[in-house]
């Protein structure tokens, strides 16, 4: 009974429960009912929940009971989870609207923003807001318009959680954090997609892909929204399934509407080759099928071998997704094997370079001296700070 394109994934060294997760979280239709067992519900609500995908699942079970209807377990999901998915509703409707509140705040300021993620990603991916959960709100501004922002939302009752100055996140980081203390709500500044010098593309390069509605609403162009889901993998250290999953469904929903040649070049041009390789492979080894039949991914390969793009087996084989996480490595360590899936020495180098030696406007701006004789004397304080902090 299972589906056609359940198959090639028996050759995964996955458990039968994950799979069966796999497929539903899959855009492919399904041609026929999965052979569910209701004693499968705990082990499928855990796992949706452990990588934050409870709201996709549910939908996805929806939609099957739609089409299947004679099948018991999704019906007894569906109607045993209902609550935990309206308490996802209720959240994501509460974190829309505060992200139409600050846009308009911000707005009054003059700023531009665009909600990236959360809501904006689930309806433009997979055509429902109450699809997809965030813990947070993700907001791009400009650049420049950075510092207006963090004062409007300072000004609004909102606190930054971090204890550096503002200027010093500008220079050193690509968004800042933020929570209101009467409703707990949390919400991220971004000016870039990654930490500056990690790839070629700046605040006024992501703006050229935000397009605009009548409405004054923003949204990310196609193009735009895929190379920041693929940074914000390569940020997470390609460990994060739901990132993944929202990977897979944006080549699916884009698969015969881009030019994915064009695609491929400007991701080697911003630097994620190997990144690019990394997520293809993992889709590859998790959704066989599913991969193999979208056009995306094979002229994204294509044109990758054409460009001389290349990935180590051994970056492959470390980041090779491991959707049971049977394996768990420090985040440190993670992050630190990340760096080397920049393209290029150079690029790799730097990142690890700046870790202790950012650029100096960033010393700078944290310890608010612009003297350029006290510059090396600040650089030991900071070296001194970061090494005390790793050693905690």
């Amino acid at each position: 009974m299972i589906s056609a394109n359940a198959k090639g994934l028996n050759n995964v060294s996955i458990g039968a429960m994950t799979r069966t997760v796999l497929i539903l979280l899959s855009p492919t239709p399904l041609r026929q009912p999965l052979p569910i067992e209701e004693t499968d519900l705990p082990g499928l609500r855990q796992f949706s929940l452990d990588h934050s995908l409870f709201m996709l699942l549910y939908s996805r079970m929806k939609a099957c009971q739609q089409q299947f209807p004679g099948e018991p377990a999704s019906r007894a999901f569906i109607d045993n989870e209902k609550a935990v998915y309206l308490k996802g509703v209720s959240i994501s409707m509460k974190q829309e609207a505060v992200e139409q509140e600050v846009s308009r705040l911000l707005r009054i300021k003059g700023v531009p923003s665009v909600v990236i993620k959360g809501n904006a990603l689930a309806r433009d991916l997979y055509g429902d807001a109450n699809c997809r959960s965030s813990s947070d709100i993700d907001l791009l501004v400009r650049l420049e318009d950075a510092a207006c922002s963090d004062m409007a939302l300072r000004g609004a009752g909102y606190v930054c959680d971090v204890s550096v100055p503002f200027g010093y996140c500008i220079y050193r980081l690509h968004h800042a954090g933020y929570y209101h203390p009467s409703n707990g709500q949390r919400l991220e500044l971004h000016w870039l997609f990654a930490f500056p010098l990690f790839f070629s593309l700046d605040s006024a390069d992501i703006w050229r892909g935000v397009e605009w509605a009548d409405s004054c609403a923003g949204r990310l162009t196609p193009q735009t929204t895929i190379i920041m889901l693929l940074i914000h993998h390569h940020s997470h250290s390609f460990r994060e399934l739901k990132i993944l999953v929202d990977i897979l469904w944006a080549l699916h929903k884009y698969d015969g509407a881009m030019d994915w040649v064009k695609l491929a070049d400007r991701l080697k041009e911003i630097g994620l080759a190997k990144t690019t390789i990394i997520s293809l492979h993992q889709l590859e080894t998790l959704w066989p099928e599913e991969a193999s039949g979208l056009r995306s991914v094979k002229l994204l390969k294509q044109r990758m071998k054409e460009l001389n793009c290349a990935c180590p087996q051994s970056l492959l084989s470390y980041f090779r997704m491991d959707a049971d996480q049977t394996v768990r490595h420090s985040v440190y360590r993670e992050r630190l094997v990340a760096r080397f899936a920049l393209d290029g020495w150079r690029r790799m180098l730097r990142s690890f370079l700046t870790v202790l030696v950012p650029i100096p406007e960033a010393i700078r701006a944290l310890y608010n001296d612009q003297r350029s004789w006290t510059l090396p004397v600040n650089y030991l304080r900071y070296i001194s700070w970061r090494v005390r902090d790793w050693i905690k």
